[in-house]
């Protein structure tokens, strides 16, 4: 992406199902004074049908660079059988999971975004700035439908923040 540019990829949760082996890689290259909006939203399985951490492995790979720099790299691997996610010290009883990344214009303000999230109930979240004008968003929920919203929430009060 070149400068200027504002990159938004916000596509829907993966769902595995029963079995299920699913592998990703995104990379993404900014330009300095290029904008991303990034969102993963990853679901449990289809819980309906019983399949609740039922897939076999779920690995996804995310490498952001700004400028050439690494300014985001993340190896997410799942492998329910070895390690249930759902356990203490992993998904501490929650069963979906959601990642918005912020890097340039679109960047929200972490006090605005804290006092948005801490208002909504039954849900986990984590906050880290990055090195190049970035904000990544953690969020825990029970709902990939629900984060969803949430996320799309704070990416309007964002946009908001960022409008004259």
């Amino acid at each position: 992406m070149e400068k200027g540019a504002l990159l938004e990829y916000l596509p829907k949760p993966v769902i595995p199902f029963r079995n299920s082996n699913f592998s990703t890689v995104t990379k993404i290259d900014i330009q300095e004074g290029g904008s991303l909006v990034y969102r993963d939203n990853f679901s449990c399985g289809r819980i309906g049908m019983g399949e609740k951490f039922a897939f076999s492995r779920y690995t996804s790979l995310l490498d952001i660079r700004c400028a050439g720099r690494i300014i985001l790299h993340e190896n997410i691997h799942m492998e329910p059988e070895k390690l249930r996610p759902d356990c203490l010290g992993v998904y501490e009883g929650f069963t979906h999971q959601a990642e918005l990344f912020f890097l340039g214009c679109l960047c929200p303000d972490e006090e605005s975004c804290v006092q948005l999230l801490a208002a909504i109930p039954d849900l986990e979240f984590g906050l880290t700035r990055t090195l190049a004008s970035g904000l990544i968003l953690r969020l825990l929920g029970k709902s990939s439908d629900r984060l969803e919203r949430v996320c799309d929430a704070v990416l309007r009060c964002a946009i908001s923040a960022t409008s004259p």
